[in-house]
């Protein structure tokens, strides 16, 4: 299987970026993902929810002028909730926004840009920092080339025989390593989620328009 699906996905989707649709301005949302406080802010935010919510909860802080590692650390925590709710765990989010703020002011001078000399696994230590959010702030923001497991990918993953259930982040990322060419880890991360959202869905993927549909275990077992 290897690289045919990196080939196949690549023809299928282009030069497409994940993030059309989920913003009105797709190159505004590609800037804000690459500055390294905004990047840890937006991915905090994207925990446990979708991706269209958490940007919408950004463009909320955005709007109050909530973006930057001194505003958090002045907002009260009950303003901070309602500019988030959209993205859920708004009480424990506007909390770990506030941690990360301290430690930032703290330890780097409230320059999240120094975080990119810190390894994934030192990342992984600061408040509100998991794998994901270590991957994504790695890959995007400090120009690394990470592969990333959000919950879609963890879906196509399992039905194209890649993974299981309860297969850890960890086997997942590898898996992902595995199907992408030399230096293309985080474009197979964004061909897969792609396929997540739009083909592969939970319910009722569109198994005939897939792309890998003749290298997937789930589509040769049952009817889509």
């Amino acid at each position: 299987m290897d690289r045919e699906v990196y080939r196949l996905l690549s023809s299928y989707f282009g030069r497409r970026s994940p993030w059309e649709g989920l913003a009105k301005n797709r190159k505004y949302i590609l800037r804000e993902f690459r500055r390294p406080f905004s990047n840890l802010v937006i991915t905090l935010l994207s925990q446990n929810t979708s991706d269209a919510n958490a940007i919408r909860a950004y463009e909320n802080l955005k709007r109050l002028g909530l973006t930057t590692v001194d505003s958090i650390l002045r907002a009260d925590l009950k303003t901070l909730e309602k500019a988030i709710a959209v993205a859920g765990l708004q009480r424990r989010k506007a909390n770990s926004l506030k941690q990360l703020a301290k430690l930032l002011e703290e330890r780097f001078d409230g320059d999240a840009s120094r975080l990119c000399g810190l390894s994934r696994e030192e990342l992984k230590r600061l408040p509100g920092i998991g794998e994901k959010t270590a991957d994504v702030f790695l890959s995007y923001a400090c120009g690394k080339d990470e592969a990333i497991v959000d919950r879609n990918i963890r879906r196509v993953l399992i039905r194209l025989g890649l993974g299981r259930e309860n297969s850890s982040y960890g086997e997942l990322k590898k898996a992902i390593e595995e199907l992408a060419p030399e230096g293309k880890r985080k474009r197979m991360h964004e061909l897969l989620l792609m396929l997540g959202r739009e083909i592969c869905r939970a319910r009722s993927p569109s198994c005939m328009q897939c792309p890998i549909r003749n290298l997937c275990a789930h589509a040769r077992t049952f009817k889509c």
